[in-house]
């Protein structure tokens, strides 16, 4: 795979001026093959048939987090000069109302110091798209909300962190089944297989929740509002 895929890009980037960055046309099919690694946590990267400049990751949620089992979407554009400036990349899984993540806008934009979106270590050319996916995977986790910088040594019992979970846990969940069917398009058999097995793994997590109450949210973050209605769910879906 790796090998066609490297004949493929050079082939691509010489022949219609894609890029003539040579260390773009080396790094980028390896850097490719590595991220296959990551598949064994839940990380999955598919870059473009026609433009391995572009390409989108799926990162399943990790476990007791607001985003387990969940796959979240992002798209990867490298620009002609990488790797000595950053991919750039976009948030795709949204409902275009909730805020899931302090570092992810309803608009797209992900500001992850390395991508130079949000302060701190900047991009190196020792950096890699590997760097870069777990870097976002590092950011799903179970007090999400301590990523806002007045947030972040806040207890995850705290009322504003632990409502802010509860409400993009459900609305994540919603938005999975909404989705399912897009996610099923994807070509990949060891993704589908996780796919399923998450889709049963949420089924059973409705099921139980939708024994508990309706819960009205009033100190979301982000100008957000709303609640949490399982039974609601566990109608519509299952």
């Amino acid at each position: 795979m790796l090998k066609n895929q490297s004949q493929f890009y050079v082939k691509n980037c010489w022949y219609k001026g894609v890029s003539k960055n040579i260390d773009m046309i080396k790094r980028l099919p390896k850097e490719i093959g590595i991220a296959q690694e990551l598949r064994n946590v839940g990380i999955y990267y598919f870059p473009e048939e026609s433009n391995m400049n572009k390409g989108k990751a799926i990162l399943f949620g990790p476990m007791d987090t607001p985003y387990e089992y969940i796959p979240l979407e992002f798209s990867f554009e490298f620009p002609t000069d990488y790797p000595y400036v950053p991919p750039k990349v976009n948030y795709l899984t949204n409902d275009g109302y909730t805020r899931f993540h302090p570092n992810f806008y309803v608009e797209g934009k992900v500001c992850l110091s390395i991508l130079g979106t949000y302060s701190g270590p900047k991009w190196a050319s020792s950096l890699n798209l590997s760097s870069v996916l777990l870097s976002l995977y590092s950011l799903l986790t179970r007090n999400p909300l301590q990523h806002e910088p007045i947030y972040e040594k806040a207890n995850e019992m705290l009322p504003k962190c632990l409502q802010y979970s509860e409400f993009v846990e459900h609305n994540l969940v919603q938005l999975f089944f909404r989705l399912y069917n897009t996610y099923k398009k994807v070509d990949d058999e060891e993704f589908q297989t996780i796919l399923e097995s998450n889709k049963q793994l949420l089924m059973s997590k409705v099921i139980k929740k939708a024994q508990e109450q309706e819960t009205l949210y009033t100190v979301l973050p982000y100008a957000m509002s709303g609640s949490t209605r399982w039974k609601l769910l566990a109608k519509n879906f299952l």
